[in-house]
């Protein structure tokens, strides 16, 4: 009888730990598909248990929160014991590949991409497969072009100043000449229109490439390179750029010509970039240790965690949008207040590609924590209704109005921590 009792009590166990793994493990699933990074992140420090498909997990926190070398790591090991059957599979190839890309390894992001059309094609819907494809001809593109390095002499403080449209501009030497090139964490790739590529002497790769912009369209583009371009006393090589025509960079309603982004990589590589409310940016020699890990990145897309009325939300954070924009995911949890508060109006988005009318209501009131410190939004405007692939899991974007109301704003790739004083 003792035996029977202990078996029984043994199989009961075995029930409960399925049954609690089974749990754990469509709570993880719920929270990476879902784009919930910050709380994946939480609910991993929670599991002990370290089976296959939490190894991939892990190898997805790692990769958003900027430690691209241990999740390559992870998804090793996953692969290494995954069976075809599971679907995390394709998904450990984007993930590899992502890690390929900010470790500079062009040819094997290129290589992970293809992996996926071979593998995986047919079960691809159409855009996805569209854009995998674009993927992998951009890094194939890529794949004999030098790794990105950066040499730093020391810390500097550089002096930038506002553009007609109210964005940012950074002094930055080529040639020995200086140019002025707008600052955009919204960039997933540094920028440049092709008459001033070809000015400025880049390598142009003439790959065709199709780029989204925060309007959802699509735009085609080249890749440069430049050979080297000094911020401070930072000299970074080998940067890879976007090549636009001229014409999809000039914005029309300001008769504004782009002429030159700094984005990502680029932006990255600084590792630490306080911002100063008089213009001043300090670069230091070496990175401090940075505050709270609320900031992560989504392929090269920055995103910052916010605290309103005790919730966590979750924004993109783009310096080169001038007001920051609520997207509908904050608008239905808000909807009911929204209304009531705030008069709907037609509002029209530009970006790389052209303009595109929308629906929203003007935020006047809005307050939101960030790192400790309240923000207020008086003029932002919350959409109604998606216009790119982003808007269905973030809070909102972030634009030049968040970062205007203090005093210093501290980026922080090793530490992933964005601070506000």
């Amino acid at each position: 009888m003792k035996n029977k009792l202990i078996a029984s009590s043994l199989l009961l166990f075995v029930v409960l730990f399925n049954t609690s793994l089974a749990s754990s493990q469509t709570k993880l699933k719920e929270l990476y598909e879902r784009k919930q990074f910050f709380e994946l992140r939480d609910a991993l420090k929670d599991i002990v248990s370290n089976d296959g498909d939490e190894i991939f997990y892990r190898a997805v926190v790692s990769n958003k929160f900027h430690r691209p070398t241990e999740s390559i790591n992870f998804i090793q090991k996953f692969l290494e014991a995954a069976t075809e059957q599971n679907t995390l599979v394709r998904d450990s190839y984007e993930v590899l590949a992502d890690n390929y890309i900010k470790t500079y390894q062009y040819q094997k992001a290129a290589k992970a991409y293809k992996t996926i059309l071979a593998r995986f094609g047919p079960t691809l819907t159409i855009k996805k497969k569209r854009d995998i494809q674009n993927s992998a001809r951009l890094w194939s593109a890529l794949s004999s072009v030098p790794a990105q390095s950066i040499t730093r002499h020391g810390s500097s403080t550089i002096q930038t100043k506002h553009n007609d449209l109210g964005l940012t501009e950074w002094p930055v030497e080529i040639n020995s000449q200086m140019h002025s090139f707008i600052f955009d964490t919204g960039a997933n790739l540094s920028t440049v229109i092709r008459s001033y590529a070809v000015r400025l002497r880049f390598k142009i790769i003439d790959a065709p490439i199709k780029v989204g912009s925060i309007t959802g369209t699509q735009t085609t583009a080249r890749l440069g390179v430049a050979p080297a371009i000094k911020i401070g006393e930072v000299t970074i090589n080998n940067a890879v750029f976007l090549v636009f025509e001229d014409k999809d960079l000039y914005i029309a309603p300001a008769k504004f010509q782009m002429n030159a982004i700094i984005g990502f990589p680029i932006i990255e590589a600084l590792k630490e970039i306080s911002f100063h409310k008089n213009g001043e940016v300090f670069l230091p020699a070496q990175p401090g240790a940075g505050g709270e890990q609320n900031m992560f990145l989504d392929g090269l897309t920055p995103g910052i965690a916010g605290v309103f009325r005790g919730r966590r939300l979750t924004f993109t954070f783009d310096s080169g949008a001038d007001t920051t924009l609520f997207y509908p995911r904050f608008y239905r949890a808000n909807e009911t207040e929204i209304k009531k508060k705030y008069k709907a109006q037609p509002r029209q988005l530009g970006g790389a590609g052209g303009i595109k009318p929308v629906i929203a209501y003007r935020a006047t009131d809005l307050v939101i924590n960030f790192s400790g410190k309240d923000a207020r939004f008086t003029a932002a405007d919350i959409l109604t209704r998606g216009v790119n692939d982003e808007a269905r899991y973030y809070d909102g974007n972030l634009g030049q109005d968040l970062i205007k109301q203090f005093e210093k704003m501290t980026i922080n790739f090793d530490a992933m921590s964005i601070v506000f004083e």
